[in-house]
Order: structure tokens, then sequence, then C-alpha cells
């Protein structure tokens, strides 16, 4: 990948200001999305926001916090959905 490329992927905290934002983020950015039928799932999103707050605890980030606050307020309202 180049750089710019990389500066896109990126995740920012303005990404996971809810599940909509988030949900687009991940339709822009990962390939098994490209097509426009295919949109990632509940479970699919949980399975990422799960990844991603492993991988917030193992690298070093300023907003560690809101992060996390941001990954579970995600979660819960798709927990909330789903009953």
């Amino acid at each position: 990948m180049d750089s710019e490329k990389d500066k896109y992927l990126a995740l920012k905290l303005s990404d996971l200001n809810s599940m909509i934002s988030f949900k687009e983020w991940l339709v822009d950015n990962l390939d098994i999305y490209k097509d426009p039928k295919k949109s990632p799932s509940d479970s699919e999103i949980l399975i990422f926001l799960n990844f991603i707050k492993s991988k917030v605890f193992d690298v070093k980030i300023l907003e560690k916090k809101e992060y996390l606050k941001k990954i579970k307020q995600i979660k819960k309202r798709i927990e909330l959905k789903s009953k």
C-alpha cells in the first residue's frame, strides 16, 4: 500500500461518532464492501469493533479512553437493536 492509502485507512475518533459513521468508514476502506449491494452486518460490525478495541490496547493512542468509550457506545446500540 502507498502512504496516501495508509492515511485514508486510518481510523479517526470521528469515524466512531456513530454506528452510521463507522459503517461508512468500513464501506469506504474495505474492499469486501466495494459492491454497493454489500453492507456490513451488525455481527460483522461487532467483530471489527472488538478487533479495533484489542488494537487500542496494543498501541499508544492519546485518546485511548475516548476510543474505548465510543466503541462501547456503538456495541451497546447494536445489542439494543438486536433485542
